[in-house]
């Protein structure tokens, strides 16, 4: 396996791979911080991503790469056999992720999109209890992902990354939130900028399912990364604070919430270590069950036992996932409210 971008998300996902059993990390690509990466891991270092499917015996690529480069790396590499993991959002809309499903289709690869929170324990057992109908009639639902601003120029480019804190942060909850309620429909959408920003640094959407609203908030404008996804329904509730990393759920049980005591003392266990260990570690365990996953299946391809088209479980992100999150971000776009915030520290702030 290889992986193209060296930076935070590639060299995670590189120090990932190394200890996946059965699989071979060869080299990485990176335009600038290939040579060190490559250095450290002791792996070979390309500049240029045709230079190194062409000459590396590659069966998976890791694309970890600012959004506009996407398409061109999965051309490359489809046409080369290469089966890919790429990073959200993938590439750069609807359309362009529409090509690259055309491509797999025609030239029988597998492209799967990197939403790590198909891959976190706690969401993933979410998911099942809701396809299950254990949530019974939905009567709300919240969600909010926030961080400090990103500190990657590219993130600031419209061009470069497809919009702001929309594709930031619903490219996470959208796919999850999709999967579970496909009849849900946008309400609309208001997004904030600073001043001269290209793009939005907070966002409200609104969406509905069945007459019920779910309300999703975005930002980048907060001291530190959190998140929580709460849904509320008339059989049992789901609260998953960063993403999963507290365990906490709940049933309503004639009008009173009861809290499951099994799940209570891994959360007692949980706060046995700080936050950050806690929210680093449910991180570690995410992106590890992501490259397990991918590597499984370059294996099951690899004897037959499996084809590119076909997703082993309901809980599995496929492109799909990821034209039907950009249609939704797309309609957000472009029935938005805009608003804008003045810079911290100019006149009148």
């Amino acid at each position: 396996m290889a992986v193209v971008g060296c930076g935070g998300i590639g060299s995670l996902h590189s120090d990932v791979i190394r200890h996946c059993s059965g699989v071979k990390l060869v080299s990485v690509t990176d335009i600038k911080a290939g040579n060190e990466l490559a250095r450290r891991l002791r792996v070979k270092a390309y500049q240029d991503v045709t230079e190194m499917v062409r000459e590396e015996n590659l069966d998976g690529l890791v694309v970890a790469t600012p959004p506009h480069t996407h398409l061109k790396i999965l051309k490359t590499a489809i046409a080369h056999g290469i089966h890919c993991l790429v990073e959200k959002p993938v590439c750069m809309g609807s359309s362009e992720v529409s090509e690259v499903a055309a491509l797999c289709q025609k030239n029988g690869a597998l492209i799967v999109p990197g939403y790590s929170l198909f891959f976190d324990p706690t969401i993933r057992i979410m998911m099942k209890s809701v396809l299950a109908g254990d949530l019974g009639e939905l009567l709300a639902g919240a969600v909010t992902i926030s961080s400090p601003m990103p500190t990657a120029g590219w993130y600031y480019d419209i061009r470069l990354s497809g919009g702001g804190t929309l594709v930031d942060k619903g490219s996470h909850v959208f796919p999850v939130l999709l999967r579970l309620f496909p009849a849900i429909s946008f309400v609309d959408c208001d997004v904030w900028y600073l001043e001269d920003s290209k793009v939005e640094v907070m966002s409200s959407v609104r969406l509905s399912f069945n007459d019920r609203l779910i309300t999703c908030r975005f930002s980048w404008l907060e001291p530190f990364s959190w998140s929580r996804i709460e849904l509320f329904g008339v059989g049992s509730s789901w609260v998953a604070d960063n993403y999963g990393m507290s365990d906490f759920v709940h049933e309503h049980v004639c009008g009173y919430s009861v809290r499951k005591p099994i799940l209570s003392a891994r959360l007692a266990r949980s706060f046995s270590m700080s936050a950050l260990e806690r929210f680093l570690s449910r991180k570690a365990q995410m992106y590890a069950n992501e490259m397990r996953f991918f590597t499984e299946r370059l294996a099951m391809l690899r004897v037959g036992e499996c084809n590119c088209g076909t997703a082993s479980s309901c809980e599995v992100p496929t492109l799909e996932d990821s034209i039907v999150t950009w249609r939704l971000i797309e309609q957000a776009y472009a029935e938005a409210k805009s608003h804008e915030i003045t810079r911290y520290g100019q006149t009148g702030m």
